[in-house]
Formats: structure tokens, sequence, C-alpha cells
């Protein structure tokens, strides 16, 4: 699996250390430093066409706090895709609905092997058993995604993150901060640890992060594309919830849900634009 294997020592150095860019996954040593390479070498912010994916009614109103006062498409989007305080659960929601497609992934990649057994936190209980020895943080759920095999003493853990696309890096050192936890556990007790950060942009932007960690997967390219682009569509989806100001993992009322037919659209084409911003690493 290359030189993915995350040790505590190289988590804490990275943590500490260093920001890769999420396009390209050149490192740096400060969070300004890294966003001023996005600027000068990709052209960040890629804002206007992100939030072309999102249908927003004006006024920009939100739909929980009710607040207003948004001189912009882009904060509006900002305040309800990621910051409101009164967003409660509709944002993991969107998290899970986004898992799943990974989950599935996860099983493409490992599930006929009957050595390996596949967890998560949207197939499982939030606190679901992790192998003798291994525990989560008092009142913290379990990995996203932990994987391990026994037999070869393998593990691999995934935590996914939805944040606002200029934030992508800083969640990354979030999760990798979080696994650190449990790969040290592993490792205690034998194990070769694999650990994977993976961020999906809440307007549909998808990282080298979602890349690397399906091709250490060992999955086909055409493959990793199919499950990018679900990942893509899904995240739009429930962030149109959140702006719609929609129950929680809703579909009610989606006008393009037609139940006569087998073969149905979530989006009409005013949704979302064709112009992705998808990368093949």
């Amino acid at each position: 699996m290359y030189d993915i294997v995350v040790h505590s020592k190289y988590l804490r150095t990275s943590t500490m250390a260093q920001y890769p860019c999420f396009i390209c996954n050149k490192k740096f040593n400060s969070e300004k430093a890294c966003h001023q390479h996005l600027c000068d070498a990709h052209e960040w912010p890629f804002n206007d066409n992100l939030n072309d994916n999102l249908d927003t009614p004006k006024p920009w109103v939100c739909s929980y706090c009710s607040q207003k006062t948004f001189p912009s498409k882009e904060l509006y989007l900002l305040h309800v895709l990621n910051n409101c305080p009164r967003i409660g659960d509709q944002l993991q929601t969107r998290h899970d609905e986004v898992l799943e497609i990974i989950l599935d992934a996860a099983y493409d990649a490992y599930g006929e092997d009957e050595n390996w057994q596949v967890n998560s936190v949207v197939k499982d209980y939030p606190h679901y058993q992790l192998p003798c020895g291994i525990q989560s943080k008092p009142g913290s759920q379990s990995p996203d995604i932990a994987m391990y095999n026994r037999t070869i003493k393998e593990a691999v853990i995934i935590q996914l993150s939805v944040p606002w696309e200029s934030n992508i890096s800083e969640a990354g050192q979030q999760a990798l901060t979080k696994m650190e936890f449990w790969s040290s556990q592993f490792q205690e007790r034998g194990y070769h640890c694999f650990c994977y950060n993976v961020e999906i942009g809440s307007r549909g932007f998808i990282p080298s992060s979602f890349y690397k960690c399906l091709k250490n997967m060992y999955l086909h390219d055409e493959d990793i594309s199919h499950y990018a682009q679900e990942c893509q569509d899904v995240v739009i989806k429930y962030s149109q919830y959140l702006i719609e100001g929609r129950p929680e993992g809703s579909d009610e009322e989606d006008d393009s849900y037609d139940d006569s037919s087998d073969d149905y659209d979530y989006y009409s084409d005013d949704y979302y634009t064709d112009d992705y911003y998808t990368y093949d690493y």
C-alpha cells in the first residue's frame, strides 16, 4: 500500500508542520503559505463556479437562524452550508450520506475477502466494537470507517469531512489528529495501520485526498471516477436541502423525483452546472 502507512510520529509531524495542497498535494509549513500557493498556482478560489452548483433564491435569508445580512451569495452559502450554529443534525446527515458512498467503495475493495472486517458508523452503531483492546475516546464515536484483517495484521481507518472548500486543508489536519488515537492502538497490537483523511467540499469539490484514498485501495480508475461523481452529486443534493430548510434526510417535495420511473434524476438541469471540479491523480 505504498508509503501511506501513518505512524504516530508522522501524524504529530504532519499536524504541526505540513499543510498539503488539496489539488496537487504539495506541502507547506503554514496554512497561509498553502493558501497563497492555491491562489498563485491554481487560481483559487473557484468560488463563482462552485456557487453555481447550488440554487439560492433571493433574498439570502438563513432558514435556521433568520440571519439576513449577507453581502454576497458566497458568504450566505458559507454560513448555511457549514457555519450556522442552529442547523444541528442536518450537517451530520449530509456527512453520513456521503460516507455511505465511500463505504460502498470500501466494500468494493475489501468486501469479497472474508478475512477483512468492515465497520462504519453508518452501517453499525456509532460506537461499534473495535478489535479487542482498541478503544474510542469516552464520548466519541468510533472511526467513520475501520477495516481490519486479523490474519495479516493490517488495518485501514478512514475519516470523512465535508468542509467549506477553502478549509479542506484544516479539516484534513483535524482528521489526522483524530486518527492518531486509533492508529497508535492498532500499532501497539502489531497491526500495520493505514490512515486516510478524506474531504468532500460542501459545494461539490473533490480534492486529491479522495483519489489518494481510493487509489490506495487498488480500485480501478473508472470505479474511482464513478464514486467521485456519486459523492459530488450527493453532497450537492444535501447541501441544497440545507439551503431549502428541508427536514433531515428528506426527499419530500423533490420535484425532479419521478416515482413512476426507475431511471430518475435527483436534479433538474438548473440545479448544477456540468463544469465539475474533479481531478484524476
